[in-house]
């Protein structure tokens, strides 16, 4: 039953391993959790992109089959039907272009964790330390039995020397 007491430190540094395993490395609560921040945020991205291509599908599909949108367009660009007369106004800015956002790239971040090795060493400086704690009473007690028995010895070597002599 004596040396069921030197496995505790190996639990507790397997404790302390998977304890901090499941809760910062690198498969972990935190490292799951900033992964799911960064999923809503490519979620949202997504989103915009759709309805940036949605916008873009409208625009072009007016282009090739609305007759008016091309119109629009052609004056935008200063041209006109050939019977058309244009009044040119000097001093006049001409109206903004609409430009067209292509969207963003949204790289995802890697998450932050403690690495195994780090945790590994952690659990196991922990492990030693129960060790020791579980090793230097052992070695006080048996400093102390072996230090009796040793004066024992020497007392009675001594008390048969005296009887040797004065017998």
């Amino acid at each position: 039953m004596n040396f069921i007491k030197y496995l505790v430190p190996l639990w507790i540094g397997v404790c302390i391993y998977v304890i901090c395993s499941v809760f910062t490395g690198p498969t972990g609560l935190s490292a799951y959790e900033q992964l799911r921040v960064e999923e809503e945020k490519l979620k949202t991205n997504m989103e915009n992109l759709k309805r940036l291509n949605m916008e873009l599908e409208n625009t072009g599909n007016a282009l090739v089959h609305d007759p008016d949108t091309i119109t629009m367009y052609a004056r935008e660009l200063g041209y006109g039907y050939v019977d058309e007369r244009f009044i040119r106004i000097v001093g006049l800015e001409k109206p903004p272009k609409q430009r067209i956002d292509p969207g963003q790239i949204l790289l995802a971040a890697k998450p932050e964790h403690t690495s195994n090795g780090m945790i590994f060493i952690f659990a196991f400086c922990m492990a030693f330390l129960a060790f020791l704690c579980v090793l230097i009473p052992d070695l006080l007690h048996l400093n102390r039995a072996t230090g009796e028995s040793v004066r024992d010895a020497a007392r009675r070597k001594v008390s048969e020397q005296w009887h040797r002599i004065f017998s």
